[in-house]
């Protein structure tokens, strides 16, 4: 079985995308950048489960008691230019529908860095771009990256077997990019602490001004074991004896479970603290 899978395909050719729908679709990668409705656009993903989540919603929403400018995190570069160049230095208080998931309810003209121009947040197009209505990343909460490096790491000296448990969970349709995976979270501190949501990175230092090196450690700890269980029934399709089928489907659960126990984790978190110090790595 294990050399028919092999012969079979490659992996990637098991790769699916699905076009406007949430599920259904078979990735492994954070390839599909911007806003588009498909199954690969993880932006589009975390702005379809923020609709459709109370929980998630209510968060976002809860901007009502804000009657100041919130200042933001943007910050400069080595340049000596201010990052993101299209962002702004605070954001003036909020009118109602102006942060809503689904807002603005009105175009807002708003001031940006570079060329010291506005840019327009049009009517419903909240989410759509990283600093509307604030500067926001589409999170991964089993990130992507991880993912992948376990399944490798766990797989030698035999690349094979990485490659055979790969082709299973796409043949499972995972998504690593699926809504119940990603959720929207603010870079700006204050705007953390006005939603009562962590913040996605620490800005303070070049390493952790673009990754969660910590958080990483975190999913390890408990991706780990759903991993060795995966790959040893891989081994054991790989090895010609008689065998179950490799169990995908349960394994795609698995991981789907854990993604939700990272959301209420990221959710119970200090507000405007950044994700990497959450406690490491199984408190």
């Amino acid at each position: 079985m294990g050399k028919k899978h092999h012969e079979e395909a490659d992996y990637k050719d098991l790769h699916k995308v699905v076009k406007k729908k949430t599920s259904g679709g078979a990735c492994l990668w954070g390839h599909k950048g911007g806003y588009s409705r498909g199954s690969c656009c993880y932006r589009w993903q975390a702005h379809e489960i923020a609709k459709h989540s109370r929980d998630m919603k209510g968060k976002l929403e809860d901007y009502a008691h804000v009657t100041t400018k919130t200042p933001t995190s943007a910050y400069e570069a080595r340049s000596g230019a201010m990052y993101p160049a299209h962002y702004t230095s605070e954001i003036d208080p909020p009118q109602p529908g102006d942060w809503d998931v689904e807002g603005p309810t009105r175009d807002i003209m708003r001031a940006k860095f570079k060329n010291s121009t506005k840019v327009k947040i049009k009517k419903g197009k909240n989410f759509t771009k990283d600093t509307w209505p604030w500067w926001n990343n589409a999170h991964h909460l089993i990130p992507k990256g991880t993912l992948l490096a376990m399944i490798t790491e766990s797989s030698d000296p035999d690349p094979r077997i990485g490659t055979l448990c790969k082709q299973s969970l796409l043949e499972a349709k995972y998504n690593v990019n699926e809504k119940d995976n990603m959720m929207f979270m603010p870079m700006d501190a204050e705007v953390g602490k006005i939603l009562n949501l962590p913040r996605h990175l620490g800005l303070a230092t070049s390493a952790d001004k673009f990754d969660h090196k910590g958080y990483n450690a975190t999913v390890k700890s408990k991706l780990q074991a759903i991993i060795d269980e995966y790959i040893q029934a891989c081994k054991d399709a790989d090895d010609g004896k008689p065998h179950p089928e490799i169990k995908a489907d349960l394994n795609k659960k698995k991981l789907v479970n854990l993604s939700l126990k990272l959301f209420r984790k990221i959710r119970d978190f200090t507000a405007g603290e950044a994700i990497d110090q959450m406690p490491y790595p199984n408190q």
